[in-house]
């Protein structure tokens, strides 16, 4: 017979209830008083139960709690680091960095990073097949992510940047904006996955920082916990984290 988490914790209880009464009637009659072998490897399996039940879920909550700490962490830099790069350039930074196919790179990179605390991943690559690769956000996905037009085409640790409490940043230039990037527990911690740890802000000639793909069904599957082999599962994930305070609670870690 299965009991249910309630039914084990309840059972529990009442083991260890009944041997501690007998316990306490025996020192008040001056007896030596014992758990049997029997009693302690019953209430140890019973520990064991409930702990087996409980573990999980309190790991699983936690992990929620840290994506969202990070989560809200890495938008707050993003934001500020933007904003302050505008207020200290005084210009239209989509003018002056967006070229196709990234080819004014470097000099954004640099102009970006400045206004981050930590350092450059000095890590070198030299094929696309060393490199652990990145999910798209569908429940259970085993598909790799499309990385076009978000993070230009390229994998996101590439020239990225890691901030002091671990986060990975990156910013590149193609399809119409200039594309921000930020892996929320950095590259070498699972899962790897769009709309879980991975995100992105498009930045374009409105000079405004948004997620082009808003929330929807069809690009942030782990959200509405839908299996799918869309290479752009997740791309929308950044909108619904934005929009829905309890968004972290209800994805598929």
């Amino acid at each position: 017979m299965q009991l249910s988490g309630s039914a084990a914790r309840q059972l529990g209880g009442k083991c260890i209830n009944s041997s501690l009464a007998q316990w306490e009637r025996g020192r008040g009659e001056g007896k030596k008083v014992a758990f049997t072998l029997a009693e302690l490897l019953i209430t140890l399996g019973i520990i064991g139960i409930v702990s087996a039940i409980t573990i999980p879920t309190i790991v699983n909550k936690y992990k929620r709690t840290v994506f969202e700490t990070q989560f809200k962490k890495a938008v707050s830099v993003v934001n500020q680091a933007v904003k302050l790069w505008k207020a200290e350039e005084d210009e239209d930074l989509w003018s002056v960095y967006y070229d196709d196919w990234d080819r004014k790179g470097t000099q954004l990179r640099q102009a970006y990073y400045k206004y981050l605390k930590g350092s450059l991943d000095t890590r070198k690559y030299a094929l696309e097949s060393e490199l652990i690769p990145y999910y798209t956000s569908a429940k259970g996905s085993k598909q790799k992510a499309h990385y076009c037009p978000s993070t230009c085409c390229s994998h996101p640790i590439k020239n990225s940047f890691i901030s002091f409490d671990g986060i990975m940043y990156n910013v590149c230039a193609g399809g119409g904006q200039l594309n921000f990037s930020f892996d929320i527990n950095g590259y070498d911690k699972g899962p790897n996955k769009w709309g879980v740890d991975l995100f992105d802000f498009d930045y374009n000639e409105d000079n405004k920082l948004y997620n082009k793909y808003g929330c929807y069904g069809v690009f942030c599957n782990t959200y509405f916990h839908m299996t799918s082999t869309n290479v752009n599962d997740g791309m929308g994930c950044t909108a619904c984290a934005m929009k829905d305070k309890n968004y972290f609670k209800k994805i598929d870690l």
